[in-house]
């Protein structure tokens, strides 16, 4: 079922964005003259830069959630706290690696909410200390266990043996770290985690958002920026025009029907008696 999204297609060159258009959208016409089309028309749609673009307006959470964020500190951080900071962020002035949002994904989070976000609400969504995640669907085949889940956020935490329980030895999945997470990288900054809490929380009037921040220096590697084409590269984004959450939010992104996509986690084991030699 197409998924109604947002796309910063136009920042690509033609062959890139045409096998995007085949790959991760369902295009009304696929022959290469259609999609050509629909790539000058994202590209029109992209205007001049965002104004100070990866230099967002940065302050610190006021004082009296400070209660808030130890919980959160406490609950994802732990001893790997050292190096991070908690911000409010400006969102539309962010770089934005990744290629397009969900709007209905982007709706879960943000849509049932109304009115304005206050600091209390804003803080619930894009810091939680709890977080949700869909059970993935397991099936077995034979030697085989598959997990399916169409919550991406579903990770590999561990593998090998479980502590706390005797002679298991195995997987555990979770969620991976659900915070709006920004990094500074050679003096920009990008949005790193929260790509659609940042935009539904922006057509809901928030024009900050509360993050966990960290400078990498120049380390692009703590970006998980991708040269294959699962992300823009760094050319892109080190560009004098690169792709901000602002062309998501003030309606410079092309809208695209997106292929639905699950995260496949898949666990084979074998029995076998063997003689020592």
């Amino acid at each position: 079922m197409p998924i109604r999204g947002l796309s910063l297609v136009g920042f690509m060159e033609f062959p890139q964005a045409e096998q995007y258009l085949q790959r991760a959208c369902i295009p009304p016409d696929a022959s290469p003259r259609a999609l050509a089309a629909e790539w000058n028309t994202a590209r029109a749609r992209l205007g001049d830069p965002i104004e100070k673009g990866g230099h967002p307006e940065m302050t610190a959470i006021p004082a009296g959630h400070s209660g808030y964020l130890d919980r959160v500190r406490a609950k994802w951080l732990g001893p790997n706290a050292q190096g991070f900071e908690f911000r409010l962020v400006e969102i539309d002035r962010l770089l934005a690696y990744q290629h397009h949002v969900s709007i209905p994904r982007a709706d879960e989070h943000c849509a049932q909410r109304k009115g304005a976000p206050s600091t209390d609400e804003l803080l619930n969504v894009c810091l939680p200390v709890d977080a949700q995640l869909r059970e993935p669907f397991a099936s077995i085949q034979g030697q085989s266990i598959i997990l399916r889940s169409e919550d991406l956020n579903v990770r590999l935490l561990q593998q090998g043996t479980i502590p706390g329980i005797g002679g298991a030895i195995g997987i555990v999945v979770g969620p991976a770290l659900p915070l709006v997470q920004v990094v500074r990288c050679n003096g920009k900054c990008f949005l790193n985690n929260g790509f659609h809490r940042a935009y539904g929380m922006r057509q809901r009037g928030a024009t900050h958002v509360p993050c966990i921040y960290r400078d990498a220096a120049g380390n692009y590697d703590l970006l998980g920026l991708r040269e294959n084409g699962a992300t823009f590269g760094r050319a892109v984004m080190e560009s004098s025009n690169p792709p901000t959450v602002g062309h998501f939010t003030q309606g410079r992104a092309y809208e695209v029907s997106l292929r639905k996509i699950s995260r496949v986690i898949q666990i084979n084991w074998s029995d076998h008696l063997l003689t020592d030699e």
